[in-house]
């Protein structure tokens, strides 16, 4: 299994974000569930600006979520990076729900370091 390098697991709750996330800033996280002590990744994110917020709104959202793993980012940039190096990691066989490739930030032109995602022609929304 690969590692995601964050902090965790802790309970998805608001209380838990604010004693565990004290720095606002960017960051990546993990939410999924603990069974027989392993940690089951369900979702990978990230926060271009403030990762304690941004965990916030995934409180009571899936019912399949209520643990959470973090690591700050010294940036948006790196959490994009880190974002997409994850995704490769654990969207094959994983039991990770999403099965689109990270965005990027809006205006920025940054590419995945894993794939040519970015360089392929996107699907008009």
């Amino acid at each position: 299994m690969p590692s995601l390098e964050m902090l965790g697991s802790f309970t998805l709750s608001p209380l838990k974000i604010d004693e565990i996330v004290t720095r606002k800033g960017p960051g990546n996280f993990a939410l999924g569930y603990v069974e027989n002590k392993v940690f089951y990744v369900r979702y990978i994110g990230r926060a271009d600006e403030d990762i304690n917020s941004t965990l916030k709104s995934w409180v009571n959202y899936r019912e399949d979520c209520n643990r959470f793993k973090f690591s700050y980012a010294p940036n948006a940039r790196a959490a994009f990076l880190k974002h997409c190096e994850i995704f490769h990691a654990f969207a094959k066989g994983s039991g990770l729900s999403e099965k689109d490739h990270p965005d990027r930030p809006e205006g920025s032109d940054w590419t995945c370091p894993v794939c040519d995602y970015f360089s392929r022609p996107q699907p008009e929304s």
